[in-house]
C-alpha cells in the first residue's frame, strides 16, 4: 500500500509539472532574458602582468648622490610615478586602470593588473609593464654612465694634482741638494714631508676608485637588465567584478524555475477540476485494491 502511494504521489507531481508546464517555463524564461539584460553593463575584467624590480646596487656604493639604494616599496612609488603613466596613457591612448602591488613583503616581483573592458585590459597591462621596464632600465643605465664619467673625472683630477705634487717635491728635492744653509734644508724638509703627505692623501683617495670602476663594469656585463624584468606578460582577462551575461541568464533561469514550479502547485491546489480529480482517483484506487484483493481471497479458498 505505501509503494503504491508514493508511486500516485510521484505520478501526481509529474502530472502537475505536465499540465501546468507554462506557468513552469515562461517564468524562467522571462528571469533568463532579464537577467541577461541586466548582465550587460557591470561586469569589470582584469589581466595581470610582473615585473622584477630589484635594481642592481652596485653603483650606490660608488657614488651616493648618483644612484641610491632603492627597495621594492620604492620601486613600486616609481611604477605609480607620473612619469610612468602619462608614458603609458601617451602610448595607450588612454589612461589605464591599474593597481601596483607587491607579491609578497620577501619577493621583489611586483604585479600590475588592469581593470576595464575585455578588449583593452590586456594591451593596458602588458604595455604598463614594458614601459616600466624601458623607462627604469634606461634610468639607471644614465646613473651608472654618470657614475664612470664621475670616477673618471676623479681620477683624472687626482692624477693631474699627483703630477704636480710630484714636481713640487723634485722640486724640494734639487733645493736640498744645493742647499747649505741649515735653516733652510729645515724649511726644505718640512715642505718636503707636507708634500709627500699630500701625495699620500691623494693616494689614498684614488685607491678605491679603480675597483669601483670594474664592479660597474662587471655589473654591466654580468647584470645587464639592472635587475628590472617582465617576468610575465599580461595574462588572459578574467572575470573581476560583476556577473558575466550568461552568468545573470543562469541566475535569472534558475529562480524563475523555482518560483514557476511554486507557481505551478500554487494554481493546482487553487483549481476546483484538478480539486475533483485529486479526489475521485484516491476513490478509484482504493476500490480498484479492494477487487483485487476480494479476487485473490476467492482463489485461496
Amino acid at each position: 500500500m505505501p509503494v503504491e502511494r508514493d508511486g500516485y504521489e510521484l505520478r501526481h507531481y509529474v502530472g502537475v509539472a505536465r499540465r501546468r508546464s507554462l506557468s513552469i517555463v515562461v517564468p524562467a524564461v522571462l528571469l533568463a532574458v532579464l537577467g541577461w539584460l541586466l548582465g550587460s553593463s557591470d561586469v569589470e575584467y582584469a589581466s595581470t602582468a610582473s615585473v622584477l624590480a630589484a635594481p642592481s646596487q652596485s653603483a650606490s656604493s660608488v657614488i651616493a648622490d648618483v644612484v641610491t639604494e632603492t627597495s621594492v616599496e620604492d620601486e613600486v612609488a616609481i611604477l605609480t610615478s607620473d612619469d610612468v603613466r602619462s608614458t603609458v596613457e601617451t602610448r595607450l591612448g588612454h589612461p589605464p586602470d591599474v593597481v601596483v602591488e607587491q607579491r609578497s613583503t620577501e619577493s621583489s616581483v611586483v604585479a600590475i593588473t588592469a581593470s576595464g573592458e575585455p578588449d583593452a585590459v590586456q594591451d593596458d597591462a602588458q604595455v604598463y609593464a614594458e614601459t616600466y621596464v624601458e623607462l627604469r632600465r634606461a634610468q639607471l643605465a644614465e646613473a651608472g654612465t654618470i657614475a664612470v664619467e664621475q670616477l673618471t673625472a676623479r681620477l683624472t683630477d687626482i692624477g693631474a694634482q699627483l703630477a704636480q705634487l710630484a714636481e713640487s717635491i723634485a722640486t724640494v728635492d734639487a733645493q736640498i741638494e744645493v742647499n747649505t744653509d741649515p735653516f733652510a734644508l729645515r724649511d726644505l724638509a718640512v715642505r718636503r714631508e707636507q708634500l709627500l703627505a699630500q701625495r699620500d692623501a691623494l693616494n689614498g683617495r684614488r685607491a678605491p676608485i679603480q675597483p669601483q670602476l670594474d664592479e660597474l663594469a662587471l655589473a654591466a656585463a654580468v647584470n645587464p637588465t639592472s635587475g628590472i624584468e617582465l617576468l610575465s606578460g599580461a595574462s588572459e582577462p578574467v572575470v573581476a567584478s560583476g556577473a558575466t551575461r550568461a552568468q545573470y541568464a543562469a541566475a535569472g533561469a534558475l529562480v524563475g524555475l523555482v518560483l514557476g514550479v511554486l507557481l505551478a502547485f500554487a494554481r493546482e491546489q487553487l483549481d476546483p477540476p484538478a480539486r475533483r480529480r485529486r479526489e475521485v482517483k484516491p476513490r478509484a484506487e482504493d476500490v480498484a485494491l479492494d477487487d483485487r484483493a476480494g479476487y485473490q481471497s476467492e482463489i485461496v479458498r
